[in-house]
């Protein structure tokens, strides 16, 4: 298993900034077609021609839904999401309206 440093790219699901592939199956940097699974989101990208990350198509959809590598994966994942999450300290964010509130706050508390 290696890593390897790619270009500066985001998750064609959520913007998460990726910059790096690692394969559990070859030491191969990514190539065309090629599948992604954000770390952030947890969802399915595809390498497109010039190693940028896309959306799967209907047909990809099919073929990650059925696979049990990707289904392995995506289990190690939500694991993985799991520990992160405990891990994780409140942040304090700013809402549009200008205020700051902490993500563990209810919306009833940001009312008040």
């Amino acid at each position: 298993m290696k890593t390897h440093i790619t270009h500066k790219d985001c998750c064609a699901w959520c913007g998460h900034t990726v910059d790096r592939a690692t394969s559990k199956e070859t030491d191969d940097p990514p190539g065309v077609g090629d599948l992604s699974l954000c770390l952030e989101c947890g969802e399915w990208n595809v390498f497109d021609d010039g190693l940028h990350l896309r959306v799967p198509t209907d047909e990809e959809f099919d073929e990650i839904g059925t696979s049990p590598k990707c289904m392995e994966a995506r289990a190690k994942w939500t694991e993985f999401k799991r520990w992160r999450d405990e891990q994780r300290e409140p942040t304090i964010t700013s809402c549009d309206n200008g205020t700051e509130t902490s993500q563990n706050q209810t919306s009833d508390q940001n009312n008040s």
